[in-house]
């Protein structure tokens, strides 16, 4: 039989998992990235692309999309909340016109994500920088979210 110590201790842990089972993936959890890939390449597919996941750390490309013999490289951007002020975007880099932006937020479990779809061009011009980074503010975006259109655009 346990002690009203344990039953304490076990009351907890099962609040404890309910909790982050409610809440959007940590803002320290390193799979948020992964998740946002993973969610970008199933809409994709979704939507009639066949999509490549690339590999490797410190990539420009995270997927590559194929429709009737012709390719479209894919940057995927990803946050755990909406609470959260935007993307951290490296410091000084330029983008390619034509590179294609998904910029997610993942939300809480339970709920589909947010996709923000935009170009290089777009994204270099609303990331706003800083002395020692640069954030692409949800706010500066909010017009392309579900812009698809922008990647048949782009074939």
């Amino acid at each position: 039989m346990k002690s009203s110590k344990q039953k304490k201790v076990s009351v907890m842990k099962v609040k404890a998992k309910r909790k982050y089972a409610d809440q959007a993936i940590s803002r320290r959890n390193p799979c948020t990235h992964l998740a946002g890939e993973y969610f970008a390449a199933a809409e994709l597919s979704r939507r009639g692309f066949n999509v490549a996941m690339t590999v490797g750390n410190a990539k420009k490309v995270d997927l590559i999309i194929e429709d009737e013999g012709r390719t479209l490289p894919i940057q995927v951007k990803a946050i755990a909340k909406k609470q959260f002020v935007g993307w951290p975007m490296k410091l000084g880099a330029k983008h390619e016109p034509k590179l294609i932006f998904i910029c997610i937020v993942l939300g809480a479990n339970g709920f589909m994500p947010e996709f923000y779809i935009l170009d290089g061009k777009t994204v270099q011009q609303r990331t706003k920088l800083y002395k020692t980074r640069a954030i692409l503010n949800i706010g500066s975006i909010k017009d392309f979210k579900d812009n698809w259109a922008l990647i048949e655009r782009h074939f």
